[in-house]
């Protein structure tokens, strides 16, 4: 994997960490820290943690409105909200 991060000249990654309604931190959430430090260790690209409290849900609203033809472009509700998770990274620079 580094060697393809490598050639596309990716400098940092975006993870979507779960974090609960009361801003805390379960296990789904300590699960994806491991992931990142993992990630950070193995490719030695600076990954940035994103809140993706929601992001399902706002992702399903939107796409009950979506055309078919706007539906097949994202494919699933969870690449939607993968998008809606980099539109907030985004946001945030």
């Amino acid at each position: 994997m580094g060697a393809i991060a490598e050639t596309l000249e990716i400098r940092e990654l975006v993870v979507g960490i779960p974090i609960r309604m009361d801003g805390g931190r379960g296990d789904a959430a300590l699960a994806m820290e491991k992931i990142k430090r993992s990630l950070e260790g193995t490719l030695k690209l600076a990954v940035t943690e994103i809140d993706e409290r929601l992001s399902t849900v706002e992702a399903l609203e939107i796409w009950r409105e979506m055309t078919p033809g706007r539906q097949r472009k994202y494919r699933t509700v969870d690449s939607l909200a993968a998008a809606l998770i980099l539109e907030r990274f985004i946001g945030e620079c």
